[in-house]
């Protein structure tokens, strides 16, 4: 039997180890297109190292896999959380104690409602570069490529946006 090519090794651990690769970064992600994503980035991490994998069933092959995947994830995850942060640090000055702080830590329903109810009273462009600069973790360089905008447009717009739901927080404030 001739050596095995490393498409087809690359092939062979990808049917072995896509499932609980993906199920492994989703369970630490909870995001489907991120999970998604690490699955790819994971075997791409794979290729150089794809002749001393060889034994695609053995401990130690599927104990690589798990490192690399735990360690992505974890990794993504940690960013995540850093872009979030940042994200709301700015919204945070003007209105220490508002609801608007649940941002960092979505956990209640009644937390996920009032942002549903910030979300809903932006316009589309605005709810975009919300969601792309703070919930995907999307620097304002990725965001213009993503929109096909300036990396100066994509700041003004995401600091328009996050005046607005300053705006909308306060009167939101009141009205309890």
């Amino acid at each position: 039997m001739g050596e095995m090519t490393n498409e087809r090794i690359l092939e062979k651990l990808y049917d072995t180890y896509a499932g609980a690769v993906y199920k492994i970064a989703y369970s630490i992600l909870q995001d489907k297109g991120q999970a998604e994503d690490l699955v790819h980035d994971t075997f791409i991490k794979l290729i150089p190292r794809l002749q001393t994998l060889t034994e695609i069933n053995s401990d130690r092959t599927k104990s690589h896999i798990g490192v690399i995947i735990k360690n992505a994830a974890i990794d993504q995850y940690r960013k995540n959380k850093r872009e979030r942060k940042n994200c709301t640090i700015g919204l945070d000055e003007d209105i220490q104690g508002s609801r608007v702080t649940a941002m960092t830590t979505i956990i209640s329903a009644e937390d996920r409602v009032f942002l549903k109810h910030l979300l809903g009273k932006l316009d589309n462009k605005q709810r975009e570069i919300i969601k792309l600069h703070c919930f995907y973790g999307l620097n304002y360089k990725e965001i213009a490529d993503v929109l096909g905008i300036s990396e100066t447009a994509a700041g003004k717009r995401f600091e328009r946006a996050k005046a607005k739901v300053k705006s909308i927080a306060k009167i939101k404030e009141d009205t309890f």
